[in-house]
């Protein structure tokens, strides 16, 4: 019984206690989602679905908040705005359709290219608009008059995916003529085409700060390249050889998450450039990983499904790591000359120093945030041109700076 009870702790133990739990789970019946955005504000998730139907949800609780229909073939690409003015949606009747964010009101049919839309992407400036077509040409078009602004065609091959980099100055494309495409977005000129994929690209993205860019290919493979030099860093290899089908970053720049053909979503870490967990609750292929501002990842797959996952914990990694070293000597193997019964308590005094840890860490991240959010902060001269008496029920001022009227919150003591 003792050494029943002695593996059960152990395999407990050996689990991450940093994990990637699931909130919610949408199932779409007899559809599937080809590509999934969300909101900026984070309320809604869309999904491009192959009974050409677009679905928006809840993200709060999965529920179904409407259905945008008017695509004549099956939706595969899908975008909000970053002003979340609009949503954009593309697929095999190589429209792009523009709709009404707020209301689900359909807008206009942009037209410009006779080819299937594999990806489609608003910029972050909300100035541009591109889409990456079968044919192998990027369009990209002016969202304040939805005028055509310039057409790529360096690639060679069908275009799968594109990305925006943070600051909206290059877009970056993954192609099946084996190369990422790295474009000036103002001049649309070419500024490196990265080689070294075996096989057709099918997805690229850039990291959080602009500085990386990760692609996933059919050779089974993840690169990671560097965007000042445009050198290649690092190559990750698919533990079980899945094709990749799209790969995100983790909003803290420390990880990559791909989707792959075999069902499984990877984690890789960056910062010690290895394979670190898999996520393997989809039975079908993964079509498309997307984040919202904090730490919500939703998947997409062929099992007809849409997952949530809540994937926060991943930011205090590397803290708790660090932290967790110094108790080591708790979670050794059991010594000759100690009982079950001294081995167990210890055991379990290490996974309380694990929570207590794991605590810490989240206490010492927030207030790095609040540190940084502070540095930020500078002196300016105001003129207050009207001041009123203070409001000692409401504890305020009224204060007119700027000619624009303010409440200045001031506590009676």
């Amino acid at each position: 019984m003792n050494n029943i009870i002695q593996t059960l702790f152990l395999l407990f133990l050996t689990l991450n206690l940093y994990s990637q739990k699931i909130i919610l789970k949408i199932n779409l019946d007899s559809t599937k989602a080809n590509n999934i955005a969300i909101s900026p504000d984070g309320k809604y998730l869309a999904a491009a679905c192959q009974d050409k139907i677009i679905r928006i949800f809840n993200t709060s609780d999965g529920s179904l908040y409407q259905t945008l229909e008017g695509h004549k073939t099956e939706i595969l690409c899908i975008d909000y705005s970053y002003d979340n003015k609009y949503i954009a949606s593309g697929g095999w009747d190589n429209i792009i359709k523009i709709w009404d964010a707020s209301t689900g009101k359909f807008l206009k049919n942009i037209e410009d290219n006779k080819a299937r839309i594999n990806s489609i992407k608003f910029s972050p400036n909300n100035n541009f608009l591109a889409a990456a077509y079968e044919d192998g040409k990027i369009i990209i078009w002016n969202t304040t008059s939805w005028k055509l602004y310039k057409i790529i065609t360096k690639h060679t091959n069908t275009v799968n995916t594109i990305a925006f980099s943070p600051n909206g100055l290059y877009l970056a494309s993954a192609s099946w003529d084996k190369t990422i495409g790295l474009f000036n977005v103002n001049s649309g000129e070419l500024i490196s085409s990265l080689t070294g994929h075996l096989s057709g690209v099918n997805t690229v993205a850039f990291s959080p700060d602009g500085s990386l860019i990760a692609s996933g290919s059919d050779d089974r493979t993840i690169k990671l390249w560097n965007v000042k030099d445009l050198k290649l860093i690092q190559t990750f290899n698919r533990r079980n050889d899945g094709i990749v089908n799209t790969v995100i970053f983790y909003p803290e720049n420390n990880f990559i998450i791909s989707g792959n053909e075999n069902n499984s979503i990877d984690i890789w870490d960056i910062k010690k450039m290895k394979h670190k967990s898999s996520l393997s609750e989809h039975k079908a292929r993964i079509n498309s990983i997307v984040f919202n501002k904090s730490d919500i990842m939703a998947t997409a797959a062929d099992d007809n499904s849409i997952i949530l996952w809540d994937v926060s914990d991943l930011k205090y990694e590397q803290c708790y790591e660090e932290k967790l070293k110094a108790y080591s000597y708790l979670s050794k193997p059991k010594d000759e000359f100690e009982t079950t019964e001294q081995y167990l308590n210890r055991l379990e005094q290490f996974n309380k120093v694990k929570e207590g840890l794991k605590t810490e860490c989240e206490i010492e991240f927030k207030s790095k945030i609040q540190e940084k959010i502070q540095s930020s902060y500078s002196w300016v001269n105001l003129t207050i041109q009207a001041l009123s008496e203070y409001n000692a029920d409401e504890q305020q001022y009224y204060i007119t700076v700027n000619n624009q009227k303010y409440i200045l919150k001031m506590p009676i003591n």
